[in-house]
């Protein structure tokens, strides 16, 4: 299987053992869909929609649960939610559009971990505040 050019008269001729490699437009690697492009568009939705599953699993058990301590949830949200959510997000080339999507589900989740609603009237940085890193900083560090 050959990522290659857009004709079929441009395409290289890659052999391995005596048989020719088909072309492709994209391929899945490691969990990651690989094209032509450095887009990321459909690796962001599908780890946003693992997250969220994994997020709502255990969302009336442990993040909503009065008897669990509000750092216990934040650790279990570090470890369960954000690791399914930045997987493989090494290799990404993330657009501003992309980082807004993750940034928006990680306020989302920590506002129903805090226990926040609009009343509150309390901002992102209030729940950042508490010693949570954005998500545009965890990858700079993932990707270190």
């Amino acid at each position: 299987m050959v990522v290659g050019a857009e004709t079929d008269s441009e395409q290289p001729a890659i052999t391995l053992n005596d048989e020719t490699l088909e072309a492709v437009e994209a391929f899945s690697y490691l969990g990651n869909e690989v094209g032509r492009t450095a887009r990321v568009d459909g690796d962001v939705s599908t780890r946003l929609k693992k997250a969220a599953t994994v997020y709502q699993m255990s969302r009336r058990k442990v993040f909503r649960s009065r008897s669990v301590s509000r750092g216990t949830k934040v650790r279990v949200f570090r470890v369960m939610v954000i690791s399914v959510l930045l997987y493989g997000a090494e290799t990404w080339a993330v657009t501003q559009q992309d980082l807004r999507r993750l940034h928006a589900f990680q306020m989302k989740c920590l506002w129903d971990i805090f226990g926040v609603t609009l009343w509150h009237k309390r901002s992102n940085v209030d729940i950042l505040a508490t010693g949570e890193m954005p998500v545009k900083d965890l990858l700079k560090v993932r990707r270190l």
